[in-house]
């Protein structure tokens, strides 16, 4: 089934290393998918969505009509749509719990990922064998 939302975000995805790694986190956002140490994590659709724009934004405050717009691109959303999808976001990744902190909200501006993000992308060269690329967001 198609869902008209997800296609932004696929561009997005697309745009993002394959994989970004943050605490014991793997985010694959071209697969729409996120571990933690190994386990897949159960994430809903506009959270996962959330996250993938504000991991692609990392260190940066994504004001709060940018993730509206990305996140339910073309629908009318009230504010408490969006707190209540971060909400379910912070609560899925422990943030908060034993000094973990990858979400912060900067009052009346937005929020901002605020964890460490480490990049890694394959490329497959034309010898055939793959290379690993690694670049880190502080």
């Amino acid at each position: 089934m198609y869902d008209r939302h997800l296609v932004p975000l696929q561009r997005a995805a697309a745009m993002l290393p394959e994989i970004a790694i943050f605490g014991p986190f793997r985010l694959t956002p071209a697969a729409r998918f996120i571990e933690r140490d190994g386990a897949p994590v159960a994430l809903g659709d506009r959270a996962l969505d959330l996250l993938i724009v504000l991991v692609e934004r990392a260190g940066e405050v994504v004001s709060h009509a940018e993730l509206m717009r990305r996140v339910w691109r073309g629908l009318v959303v009230t504010p408490g749509n969006l707190r209540v999808h971060m909400t379910l976001l912070r609560k899925a990744l422990g943030d908060g719990v034993d000094g973990a902190r990858y979400i912060e909200n900067v009052v009346a501006q937005g929020y901002c990922f605020v964890a460490s993000v480490t990049h890694h992308q394959t490329l497959a060269p034309h010898a055939g064998r793959e290379r690993h690329y690694r670049s880190e967001h502080q």
